[in-house]
Formats: structure tokens, sequence, C-alpha cells
């Protein structure tokens, strides 16, 4: 069966991008490998510009609806609070960074596909290779329910299939990288404590704590850890986050654990032929802040836009509009990365003399007027070109696509 696009990939990137180009009416096939979605949260904070691309969709009163407003950041040091950072007064229509874990933003997106008639998710759909036909590219995946092999064409192909992508594999697009030293565990409790909505950070010089509200009564935990612990030993979260900032935790009200560590990696191309590559399989980063996942809802836009634009007027140079996409998500996913890695590397310093410095620096910080110039960079509003219509106010795109082609 062909089909204009095939999706590859149903997290939230691919399912945002499945949902924009069911807006705008092209048929499109989204393969999964996995028969359900993964019900622990992962990424939970979405910024204002993905709000606005939510809005554009009907569905950011939705996501509103479902998750936890958040409006302050508590600092702490190794023994006193630094300060609370407050978001306030910015120029958007959703001045807050909203916490919704990722499994409510799937389940929301996936129930949104609906809507659109030209669009099919397959779930348990293994993708294995892919070669180019008279008609764009075949697709070759394993049922995994039923145990055979099927093949799929499509004209275009979108790689949402993560950091470890197995289209941009196939298509021999370079990621270029590599992995931190600082590691970290990860754990969602039932909240028991008393900051409500409020994010917590605490940088002390025995690493850092973070803490971030969820819906439904839920935190958030995250600890730095001097090395990978795969399975920790019973109760280790729970000592680590007494011993760096005095709270109890009960092991009884811990919903799900695991351990992460963190990659900074940009593929050398974002597209090759008609094959693009979008959200981690294009850029990771280092989860600071959910610079991740909302660079890569900022490319689904940019993506559907490209695409559907040269569908409806095949007319157009799709080697300049791919080049365009190229150009301004990678300015973009290098501004992103360079502001994590940045937070990463001054929140995880354990250095005494270091994180003295940062306590006082930030007591400065948050205790001036200055403190307004942070909160663009925690809401991500000055990310360069961090919404498409950013870039069609400084690019008529398409009106030079189509020059381009005449030329």
């Amino acid at each position: 069966m062909h089909h204009k696009v095939i999706i590859v990939g149903a997290g939230p990137v691919g399912l945002l991008l499945a949902n924009l180009l069911g807006s705008k009416n092209i048929e499109t096939l989204i393969l999964e490998k996995e028969l359900i979605r993964n019900p622990w949260s992962r990424a939970i904070g979405i910024t204002p510009p993905s709000l606005e691309i939510l809005r554009s969709l009907n569905l950011a009163h939705l996501f509103i609806n479902n998750g936890i407003i958040g409006r302050a950041a508590i600092f702490f040091g190794s023994t006193v609070r630094l300060g609370t950072l407050k978001i306030k007064k910015i120029p958007s229509k959703f001045p807050f960074v909203l916490s919704v874990s990722q499994a409510i933003t799937e389940k929301i997106l996936e129930s949104n596909l609906k809507k659109y008639s030209c669009i099919t998710l397959l779930r348990g759909y293994k993708v294995s290779d892919i070669k180019l036909s008279s008609k764009g590219y075949v697709i070759e995946c394993y049922n995994i329910q039923e145990l055979k092999e099927i093949t799929y064409s499509s004209e275009f192909i979108c790689a949402c299939d993560g950091e470890k992508s197995i289209i941009r594999k196939k298509v021999n697009i370079p990621f270029i990288g590599y992995y931190f030293k600082p590691t970290f565990i990860m754990g969602d409790y039932f909240d028991k404590s008393f900051f409500k909505r409020d994010a917590v950070l605490w940088f002390t010089n025995k690493g850092s704590i973070e803490s971030f509200p969820l819906p439904n009564k839920k935190r958030r935990w995250i600890i730095q850890t001097s090395k990978f612990i795969k399975t920790p030993k019973e109760g280790f979260l729970e000592k680590i986050i007494l011993k760096r900032t005095g709270i109890c935790l009960n092991e009884k009200d811990k919903i799900s654990q695991n351990s992460f560590g963190v990659q900074k990696f940009l593929a050398d191309l974002y597209w090759k032929e008609k094959v693009f590559l979008c959200g981690d399989a294009a850029h990771t980063m280092p989860p600071i802040g959910g610079q991740g996942m909302n660079t890569g809802f900022a490319d689904a836009e940019f993506l559907a836009y490209i695409i559907s634009t040269y569908l409806h007027n095949p007319k157009l140079d799709l080697k300049f509009l791919a080049n365009k996409y190229d150009y301004y998500r990678k300015i973009a996913a290098k501004s992103a990365t360079l502001r994590a890695n940045f937070g990463m590397q001054v929140g995880t310093a354990r250095n005494s003399l270091i994180s003295l410095i940062r306590s006082t620096i930030l007591i400065i910080f948050l205790h001036l007027p200055i403190s307004r110039l942070i909160v663009p960079y925690f809401t991500m509003l000055n990310i360069p070109y961090n919404q498409l219509y950013k870039v069609l106010q400084k690019d008529n795109i398409v009106n030079s696509a189509l020059v381009e082609k005449k030329d």
C-alpha cells in the first residue's frame, strides 16, 4: 500500500508530526514497534512555544487541563535556600511551563489522530530496512503479532524513531557527539511534600537533586550519581535525597524508577533525498528543562510545513526546502543544546569551591531584577526560530523555492 508520508516512531514528536500532517490532509502512515504506549512518564515539561504549536491544533487547553501549571522554581545550595525564580510577564499567551507526563502527552496526541481519516497508526511493526523504488521508498518491517514480514511504500519518510534511529542508520547519516560523565536516577512518587506546583532544585557539593510536580498528586525526583547504577539497591534513591536535601521520602510512595546517562549528538544532515530526521533522531541533548522534546516539537512543525507545501505544489524545489529545514532547525538545536549543556555542567559540578561560587552567583541573580533575563532561558522563548512563523517572517521560503526551481 502506498502513502504520501510514512512516519517511523509514535513518540511525542512522531505523533505531533502526524497530527500536523493530518490537519493539512496529507495521507500518512505511522509505524511503531511497541504494541502499547509506555505507561511511565519521561519527558514532562512543555514550554510556551510548544503550547503555541499545540494551540494551532486546538489541543493546548486539553494539555493544560491534564497538566500542572508551573510558575516558579526554588533553588537551594548545599545548606541554604538561594531564592526563587518566578515566571511572569513573558511575551506569550502561555506564561508558564506545563508539567505533564509523556504518557499523557502521547495519549492526547494519539487520540486526536482519530479526527483525521488520512492518518493510520500501526503498532507492533518493527522497521528493518528502507529501499528506493520508482514511487519513492519501500519500507520493510516485521509484524510482531502476526509474525510476518510486510512492506509499505511512500513518497516521504520521516524518522521520529529516537536516538538509535534505524532510518538514520540505513541512509548513512552520521550522528556526531559524545556521552557526558554525570549519570542520574529518576523516581516518580506520590507527592507528600509541601512544594505543591513549584519545581525545586538543589545544587550541592555532593551532587544535584531536581524535583518537579506531576499531575494526579505525583512528583518526580532526579538524583545525580557518580557512576551509572542500572539497578540501585532498595532505598538508595530515598537515602541520597535525604542526605542532600533533608527530605524524607517513603519508598512505598514510589511509582517507578529508572537510571539514565546524558548525551549530546547532532545529525550531520537532517535529510537525504526524501528522508527527513525529526526529534531525537536528529539531535539529543541533556534533559535540562525539557529542551529535547520541545525542540523536537518545533522540528515537527517546520517539517510538516515543508512536506505539505511541497505536496500541494510539486513545482517547488524540494532540495531548497529541505536545506531550509536543515539550516533553521540546526540553529535551534545547537542553541538548545548549548544551554542544556551549560545548565548541566553548572548544576552537576561537585567541587566545593565551584559550589560556593555557584551559590553566590545564584543568590545575586535571584534577588535582583536581572533575574527576569533568566526566565526566557527556562521557558525556551529565546531559542532562535523556536516557531515556524519566526522563520517565515524572516525568510520567504516558498517564493524562494519557486525561483530556485525555475533557475
